[in-house]
């Protein structure tokens, strides 16, 4: 994310979510992009600050993204908790790692485990006008599994204050 201050001292940042291949330098000095690459990369915002994650079972935070490794494994707990059937794979999904940070974070703040967030009766109650939605951007497709795996988790947080909405950044845009 780049920041950018203006001259009436305003701050805009920049959320860049594309990866792309660099091939070698140009004579002119410029990289050449070969081509979009495969790399799932999203972000959510939770409490004033954006966590980024890439696809994968990666360990570097170097780059700026939540670790892969951890988190997948964090995912694979939480939603197999939920009834979730797929395999350890989809766990690695950028939706799926950044809702169980999400999730994480909520049972920090409201004192519960994980356990007890899986049994719906346990979640605080909230009037479902005052939801609030928490939108995951991906720079790919959202994939069928991870769709399913929002619905299975919007349905444990009926009424808990908060549901997920995941979506490709490009069809936001159009």
């Amino acid at each position: 994310m780049d920041t950018y201050s203006g001259p009436d001292n305003l701050t805009t940042n920049i959320h860049c979510i594309n990866t792309f291949a660099i091939g070698p330098r140009q004579p002119w000095g410029k990289p050449h992009l070969l081509e979009k690459t495969p790399t799932t990369i999203g972000y959510m915002e939770l409490d004033h600050v954006l966590y980024f994650a890439k696809n994968g079972k990666h360990v570097d935070t170097d780059s700026g993204c939540i670790e892969g490794r951890y988190w997948s494994e964090q995912a694979k707990d939480l939603f197999l908790r939920l009834g979730s059937g797929l395999g350890h794979s989809y766990f690695q999904h950028v939706e799926l790692q950044l809702m169980a940070l999400y999730v994480s974070k909520f049972c920090e703040r409201e004192g519960l485990s994980m356990s007890e967030f899986a049994d719906a009766k346990m979640l605080p109650r909230v009037r479902e006008s005052d939801t609030k939605r928490v939108d995951i951007l991906v720079s790919q497709a959202v994939c069928w599994a991870c769709k399913e795996h929002v619905e299975l988790m919007n349905k444990t947080l009926k009424r808990s204050g908060f549901s997920f909405w995941a979506e490709d950044r490009y069809k936001r845009s159009a």
